[in-house]
Order: C-alpha cells, then sequence, then structure tokens
C-alpha cells in the first residue's frame, strides 16, 4: 500500500503528489562489562536519499508558476560516549 501526501494551491487549483519514502535508521549500542561505559552508535537516512517533504507553489509574475521543493535531511552519523558512576 502506498501512502501519498497531498498539497494543494488553491489558487491555481493544483494538487501535488509527493510519494511515501523509506528510509534506514539505525542504532548500535556496546555495553561494557561492568556496566559503566556505554559506545554508542546512531545513524539516520543511511542511504543518503533525497526526498520532497513538501512542495510550494508561487506566481512568477510572468503568468507562470515557480514549484519549489523542501528535501528532508541527508545522512546523518554520530558516535556518543557515556559513562556511569
Amino acid at each position: 500500500m502506498e501512502n501519498w501526501a497531498i498539497r494543494t494551491h488553491t489558487a491555481q487549483a493544483l494538487t501535488f503528489r509527493i510519494p511515501a519514502t523509506t528510509l534506514v535508521n539505525a542504532s548500535l549500542t556496546f555495553r561494557s562489562a561492568d556496566n559503566h561505559y556505554d559506545l554508542i552508535l546512531q545513524g539516520s537516512n543511511l542511504f543518503d536519499k533525497l526526498y520532497a517533504t513538501n512542495i510550494a507553489a508561487a506566481s512568477n509574475g510572468a503568468g507562470g508558476v515557480t514549484f519549489s521543493p523542501t528535501y528532508g535531511g541527508p545522512r546523518f552519523v554520530q558516535v556518543e560516549l557515556r559513562h556511569r558512576w
């Protein structure tokens, strides 16, 4: 089943359809044997997929319409080190 986000620009009676997007996120945690340290690796949008989250339409002043998509975030990876007392 596909999900569609629908944005409507009423002045021009236009409907924009943005297809559903599947992103891959992951987290991996290593804990020390004494339970004092955690090393955490986290990542989002691991395949660095370019995807639109919104499309805005505006008159370009020459009788036409300009479309401006807003894109989701790029691949992001972080490492975290935690200590418990």
